[in-house]
């Protein structure tokens, strides 16, 4: 890694906003940044092949951090996955990732997830009822799920945490 401070001075283009220039005729294009379908900040770039639209966070840390390590993700720190500033990143380990989720309650379990079709209330009567004889058939006809999401929730598959 080679660390180099120097400064540059941008001009921004008077008719072109995106775009700035130094002296020396470079010119550097800011990139608006895109939520993704999970708030993640993206951009699109193409350098030698066809665009392609990169998470920011990824970005940053491989200029300031270097390459991912092998099985690493981008972590944020603090929870924002829209602050893809370096002092809310780093790579980490999906193991890693997963507790900064639950540290900042951003986990998608239960009704955050948008495809349950459950609530906490309809999982604790699931469990109420099957243990007062019920079947798991009836069961999910009543509940509008299948079979096997009844027994996973009777094994504690899902819904684990709810007591």
């Amino acid at each position: 890694m080679l660390k180099v401070s120097v400064t540059i001075t941008l001009y921004k283009h008077p008719s072109i906003p995106s775009l700035f220039v130094t002296a020396d005729g470079q010119i550097f294009k800011r990139m608006p940044p895109r939520a993704d379908s999970n708030g993640y900040s993206t951009v699109t770039v193409s350098y030698g092949t066809a665009p392609k639209t990169v998470r920011r966070g990824v970005l940053v840390l491989e200029a300031l951090k270097g390459p991912r390590p092998e099985g690493h993700v981008v972590r944020h720190l603090n929870g924002k996955s829209s602050d893809d500033s370096i002092k809310n990143l780093a790579w980490g380990t999906q193991k890693q990732n997963m507790h900064d989720a639950v540290l900042h309650g951003t986990t998608t379990k239960g009704v955050k997830n948008k495809h349950a079709k459950l609530d906490e209330a309809g999982v604790l009567e699931i469990r109420h009822r099957f243990s007062d004889g019920e079947s798991g058939s009836m069961l999910a006809e009543d509940f509008g799920v299948s079979h096997s999401t009844i027994c996973d929730i009777i094994a504690r598959r899902t819904w684990g945490w709810l007591k």
